[in-house]
């Protein structure tokens, strides 16, 4: 049996590729700016506090210290999101590309920092709930895994509706 390698569209592969990168770089341009700038961990307002917080598990801290086996997960689920989208996704996937987009950055972000330090740096704490400190890539993350369950639900619907009115 031969495979087919064929991609659904280069060019939505790429621009995904490239967005992914783009909000990496986000996350660790965030990172930077609150690492290099002490006063803003005095930073609070009644929604949320900037902070820092070394997590060297997963979210809500499970897997403590397993930062290597916690990078691989995250390298599969990478690798996994970018053959989804090259082989099924084409630029009318305009919601799935940004929800890939979006997770893989997150993913890639948090992965990275694993490898690299065997923690997350975590700075954000909301004030109004009680709620672990997280981080933009986790922000990414969990951005993504609503608006594709908001699209599993309500995504028939809408796209129903859009193509009613073009016509």
């Amino acid at each position: 049996m031969k495979l087919n390698w064929k991609p659904r569209s280069p060019k939505a592969f790429i621009f995904f590729a490239v967005a992914s990168a783009v909000c990496f770089e986000l996350g660790n341009t965030i990172k930077n700016i609150i690492v290099k700038t002490p006063s803003l961990l005095d930073y609070s307002n009644p929604v949320f506090s900037i902070t820092a917080a070394k997590n060297t598990g997963s979210a809500f801290s499970i897997l403590q210290n397993q930062a290597v086996l916690l990078a691989i997960f995250g390298i599969l689920a990478i690798l996994a999101a970018a053959v989804y989208v090259y082989k099924k996704l084409g630029f009318e996937n305009k919601i799935e590309l940004l929800v890939f987009t979006f997770f893989t950055g997150g993913v890639l972000g948090n992965a990275v920092e694993r490898l690299a330090n065997g923690y997350v740096f975590d700075y954000i704490k909301l004030n109004f709930i009680e709620f672990p400190v997280f981080n933009a890539f986790d922000v990414m993350i969990s951005a993504s895994v609503i608006l594709y369950a908001a699209f599993l639900i309500f995504g028939e619907k809408l796209l129903r509706r859009g193509r009613a009115k073009k016509d």
